[in-house]
């Protein structure tokens, strides 16, 4: 669908409401929201503190893919459907790595 002529502002929002603009931005803010601790380092005094294991790099990798979702969605309406659905398949894959090496101390 071709957008009709008219200010900027008009434009844009015609094409915000011809998709699910709330749902991407929301989207795209969980990804930074999760690859934020892979991906940054804190100083704390003279100690540099980073994330640099196996599930750090996991995680960054889930958070670089949710945010391709969240811009397929974006841009491209007809994708929401798949997009969204392969963004929740990818949030709610579960961290076997986490699980099988906690340790309940309420049973001894």
């Amino acid at each position: 669908m071709l957008i009709p002529a008219g200010s900027r502002r008009e434009r844009f929002a015609l094409w915000r409401r011809l998709r699910p603009f709330a749902g991407g931005v929301w989207l795209a803010f969980s990804a930074a929201f999760l690859a934020l601790p892979a991906i940054t380092s804190l100083h704390i005094g003279d100690v540099l503190v980073t994330i640099s294991t196996i599930a750090g790099v996991s995680t960054a990798l889930l958070a670089a893919l949710m945010a391709v979702c969240a811009i397929s969605v974006v841009t491209n309406a007809a994708a929401r459907v798949p997009a969204g659905v392969a963004a929740l398949t990818l949030v709610s894959t579960p961290d076997r790595a986490v699980d099988d090496t906690a340790t309940d101390l309420s049973m001894n």
